[in-house]
């Protein structure tokens, strides 16, 4: 086969021929018989073929020219964006973390654990509080006798919800101590009452003695107890050492002094107190506490171990820190 598409037969038998140009092809089959009369038909037959081959390829070939879309010549209308508005200074800035949120470090697992305890001291508190006024008005405890009491849990309610937790505990513990006391009042006046001598008279009607009174249940204090430590391991939380002289009402001046310097040179400090043994002898109770103190010195993270024994008084019914050694 020449380069202008003639092909010529040296034998009989069949080809395949394939026309390439340009990345389009075309393939055609060529036989040729033995017979010589067929010759000159396999010359024409050969010629055709590649005629074919050569349309093919001018079909398929990517020079054609695609038929162009018909032009829309309708106007179009522009919409122009309004310009940026400047930002405002006073609008906080979010920006989204490009790093996978850490867990909590173990600083904020136990400062959460310590709150979770805190608000469990004084739901436990309130639960006492409520339960020593229903034996008070159930003794004959009159408004006057609980007045003081009520005082002492509207001054706590009113402090719900803020950091001063310090303060809601000893409000709840002095209107426990005060319902207390209106308990004991009013069965007091009640024995008294019944007690009395009547009139003498010439024909005393025949009087039914009053059942004997049964004496209350003791009240367990060791709740007011822990209430008094936790208050005691909140206040130096806060730093403060105003709010450690309200839970620690025994504090010298030298231990104050000892305090401020140590408040003063420290940050983010957290307290866990714990009652290991505790005896109670009438209004003074010997606790063995034990825990541990976390804070934060010179940009170094430490914890130190805390052993004391505390003695506290029951003044008034509330639980107060007498002395620490």
């Amino acid at each position: 086969m020449t380069q202008d598409g003639l092909v010529t037969a040296i034998q009989a038998g069949s080809a395949t021929l394939t026309a390439t140009c340009e990345g389009a092809s075309a393939m055609a089959t060529v036989t040729v018989t033995g017979h010589k009369k067929s010759r000159a038909l396999a010359y024409v037959g050969g010629l055709a073929v590649v005629a074919g081959l050569a349309a093919g390829a001018w079909i398929l070939g990517p020079w054609r020219a695609k038929p162009e879309a018909p032009r829309n010549d309708a106007p179009v209308s522009v919409v122009t964006a309004p310009p940026p508005r400047p930002a405002d200074s006073t609008a906080p800035a979010f920006s989204t973390p490009d790093e996978t949120p850490t867990r909590p470090s173990g600083a904020d697992r136990r400062a959460a654990l310590a709150a979770l305890r805190s608000d469990s001291t004084v739901r436990a508190l309130r639960a006492n509080a409520r339960a020593a006024r229903e034996r008070a008005v159930t003794a004959g405890a009159t408004p006057t006798d609980l007045a003081p009491g009520d005082a002492e849990r509207r001054a706590a309610e009113q402090l719900v919800g803020s950091d001063r937790q310090v303060d809601v505990i000893a409000h709840l513990s002095a209107a426990m101590g005060l319902w207390v006391g209106a308990e004991q009042t009013a069965r007091t006046r009640a024995q008294q009452a019944a007690t009395a001598t009547p009139p003498v008279q010439q024909q005393p009607p025949a009087v039914t003695p009053p059942p004997p009174t049964v004496a209350p249940a003791p009240e367990n204090p060791r709740p007011l107890i822990e209430g008094a430590i936790q208050a005691y391991a909140r206040a130096l939380e806060s730093r403060d050492v105003q709010q450690v002289r309200r839970a620690y009402v025994g504090l010298t001046p030298q231990q104050a002094q000892v305090w401020r310097d140590f408040f003063g040179m420290v940050t983010d400090m957290k307290v866990d107190l714990a009652i290991k043994q505790l005896q109670i002898t009438g209004d003074v109770a010997e606790a063995q506490v034990e825990g541990f103190n976390q804070f934060v010195q010179g940009r170094r993270q430490q914890r130190q171990p805390v052993s004391f024994h505390a003695t506290l008084d029951r003044t008034s019914g509330a639980w107060r820190i007498a002395s620490i050694r």
